[in-house]
């Protein structure tokens, strides 16, 4: 049955139940429902508890995370022990900061023992063993230690102690070469080293130490 756009005297008395079943009815002007969500996004006022703050952090853009750096290589330290050209005394033994080192007359290789000590080790000083030992242009099986009286450990060349000259301020020098006459650069083998440089001055096969630097 159709809907008539006219009514009869009867619907002036309808009830307010029937008035409000008229508007759900097919006849209703509006059949369009008051809860109905229009399309689209969903609007804050429908979504539950918590679900606003999800749906707006979903929408953001996701920042990016910088690019990780590659790892630097690692470096591998001096060698402990090197063969090194120096100027007027030919190819010698430096330390791993590439100072001079030198063997004492004194000392003995055979069994290895050191007799530079207080004093003597102040302006000597004895080149300490390390953990790590590696070596270039030096025969390893070469290379040994010797405890010293004060507990530490020295290294040791073809059995004789290795030591610095504490008057070579910078690397490549060997100013304690030839000095009181016993002390002497060492070579790769572990002999002396045979020029001088003048720590000490050689004249007809006698050599004249510095002041203060022989024992």
């Amino acid at each position: 049955m159709g809907c008539s756009s006219r009514f009869g005297p009867e619907s002036v008395h309808l009830s307010e139940s029937n008035r409000h079943h008229q508007r759900g009815s097919p006849c209703s002007p509006s059949t369009a429902s008051p809860s109905a969500r229009p399309p689209g996004p969903p609007s804050s006022r429908w979504l539950p508890r918590g679900a606003e703050a999800a749906t707006t952090a979903a929408a953001r853009p996701r920042s990016r995370r910088p690019a990780r750096r590659p790892p630097r290589p690692r470096t591998r330290p001096p060698p402990t022990l090197s063969a090194t050209q120096v100027d007027k005394v030919g190819t010698v033994v430096t330390d791993s900061k590439g100072y001079v080192l030198y063997r004492f007359d004194k000392d003995t290789a055979k069994p290895s023992h050191s007799n530079c000590l207080a004093a003597c080790a102040a302006i000597w000083p004895p080149a300490p063993a390390t953990d790590a030992l590696t070596v270039k242009g030096v025969d390893k099986a070469l290379v040994g230690t010797v405890a010293r009286p004060d507990g530490t450990t020295q290294l040791t060349l073809a059995g004789w102690p290795l030591y610095r000259y504490a008057k070579d301020d910078e690397p490549r020098e060997a100013y304690g070469q030839g000095a009181g006459g016993t002390w002497f650069a060492i070579t790769p083998t572990g002999a002396k080293a045979t020029a001088d440089t003048g720590g000490g001055t050689t004249s007809g096969g006698t050599t004249t130490p510095p002041s203060g630097s022989g024992y």
